[in-house]
């Protein structure tokens, strides 16, 4: 691991646009991965990708941003980022090669919502596969990309978007569930605290991943069950109240058989 003045070397020299924000504070290693807080970025998990895939970083790191321009979310979606206002994060570790892959995502998902808990947000549910609900709106989600170093070594750029506070009306418009906001101090200090306690708990849950309390956890977690759905599945749509859901993303509808969550995409609530 890169010593402290190399890091900082490293953030001078950095491109235009990724520029390092004053004061931004490097936890030692003993605390766990370095978090370099970044003033702009286009995404955090794309500056990860860069870092890992030219050899600049290995990880364990994180990185959070106080803006992000061209933020991303699952399948290709955009995700707008307040400046302030929102938490973006990524934290980057090493593929810890799960039996289904699919289980990180949900596992994070679970590991975000105790973190936010803990920080002082009301109780947060999952609405499958890891997205963060505060009621009925959507309060942040999560996306998981899969890296390679030079030398070929996997490793999981783990992004996280949360929205920590809105103004009545902003943001409800561009997504469905309408946005909401975890009700969290956004102040640097809280971020820098909020993404510290994140990285902690991402690292103890993806620690035991195969913990049965984890699924009990996401099963009570579970925002979808109880609602009819239209689900898009290799067979074609199909509609129904859904069952069940596992930590694997699996799923089920009511009298229905278990459809795998790689083969399954949301398509509307009904």
């Amino acid at each position: 691991m890169p010593d402290p003045q190399q890091r900082d070397e490293e953030a001078e020299a950095a491109p235009r646009g990724h520029a390092r924000e004053p004061g931004a504070l490097n936890d030692p290693p003993a605390a766990g991965p370095v978090l370099e807080h970044l003033a702009r970025v286009d995404s955090t998990n794309a500056e990860a990708r860069r870092r890992v895939e030219t050899g600049r970083a290995r990880p364990p790191f994180a990185l959070l941003a106080h803006s992000q321009s061209a933020a991303r979310g699952r399948r290709g979606h955009s995700w707008t980022s307040l400046p302030g206002r929102s938490l973006a994060l990524t934290l980057c570790l090493p593929d810890p090669m799960l039996a289904r892959p699919a289980r990180a995502a949900l596992l994070v998902a679970l590991a975000v919502a105790r973190g936010c808990e803990a920080w002082g947000s009301s109780p947060l549910a999952i609405k499958w596969p890891n997205d963060l609900m505060r009621g009925e709106r959507k309060a942040g989600g999560i996306l998981i990309e899969t890296l390679a170093a030079p030398d070929g070594r996997p490793s999981l750029a783990i992004g996280v978007g949360l929205n920590l506070a809105l103004e009545p009306g902003e943001l409800s418009q561009l997504s469905s569930p309408p946005a909401g906001d975890l009700g969290l101090p956004c102040d640097e200090a809280a971020r820098l605290g909020l993404g510290r306690a994140l990285v902690a708990q991402i690292q103890d849950v993806l620690a035991r991943s195969d913990d049965p309390a984890l699924s009990a956890e996401y099963r009570r977690r579970s925002w979808l069950t109880g609602r009819r759905v239209r689900l898009h599945t290799p067979s074609g749509p199909v509609e129904g109240v859904l069952a069940r859901v596992s930590l694997d993303g699996d799923l089920a509808l009511e009298g229905g058989p278990l459809l795998r969550g790689e083969h399954v995409s949301l398509a509307a609530l009904l």
